[in-house]
């Protein structure tokens, strides 16, 4: 029996690309044995963040790069370094913005079963960039459900 049996957890058949809801992306075999690797030792975290974000910068060929768990955490970066905008003493004033540019502008299928997003009219819902995976989604994680509610 598998992890995902013993917790109870059901696999969903995913029909709309990669969402961090329906687990990210998968894995590729040669990225868990370096998971392997790397979970099997003790490590200065900040000197992996920052050595990982040099060797993924060159593949890329760009300036800078930081690898976070997720999603969710790259968008609470960029929206903080944008917020700060370099800004030391900004910087250590977060999660508190007062005095600082502090509302994003998000497309609606990026909202997808998100509680804290302030929701849009229902004619602004209709934009043409509108996902169609973003129709039905499960409502026990939906705004209004017994698990967010309204």
């Amino acid at each position: 029996m598998g992890i995902l049996e013993r917790l109870g957890v059901r696999r969903v058949i995913n029909a709309c690309g990669t969402l961090t809801v329906l687990g990210g992306n998968r894995v590729s075999p040669s990225v868990i044995e370096a998971m392997r690797e790397v979970a099997e030792s003790f490590v200065d975290m900040n000197e992996l963040l920052i050595k990982s974000g040099e060797y993924v910068a060159r593949l890329l060929n760009v300036p800078g790069a930081l690898i976070t768990s997720g999603a969710g955490a790259g968008l609470v970066l960029a929206v903080a370094s944008a917020i700060t905008g370099g800004d030391v003493e900004k910087m250590s004033r977060l999660p508190f913005t007062e005095g600082m540019r502090n509302e994003v502008v998000v497309q609606y299928p990026h909202t997808v079963g998100n509680p804290y997003v302030y929701w849009t009219p229902p004619r602004a819902r209709t934009a043409p960039w509108r996902s169609s995976c973003t129709r039905g989604w499960p409502t026990r994680s939906s705004r209004g459900s017994p698990r967010y509610p309204t």
